[in-house]
């Protein structure tokens, strides 16, 4: 099985001090594992990640109760506060 998948990127500044991240993806049902500097709250497995520092975020996704590695998406977060 194949998916695609597709993740957005942002930037931090002083309002708002945190971004949402949220991948799309053509196969349903996934499970989403979130790795980077500064995630946030989000429920574990989301496929929305709140977070709260610059830097490369990594989002791995697999097919409900499988191992197997469907897609790795990347997202760049900057920050323009001083």
């Amino acid at each position: 099985v194949s998916t695609q998948a597709s993740v957005n990127s942002g930037t931090i500044s002083c309002n708002p001090s945190t971004v949402n991240l949220a991948v799309t993806a053509t196969l349903s049902p996934l499970d989403y594992y979130w790795s980077g500097p500064g995630i946030g709250t989000s429920v574990p497995g989301s496929s929305v990640m709140n977070v709260n520092a610059p830097g490369i975020y990594t989002c791995t996704i697999t097919q409900d109760n499988c191992d197997y590695k469907l897609a790795t998406v990347v997202s760049t977060v900057v920050s323009n506060t001083t």
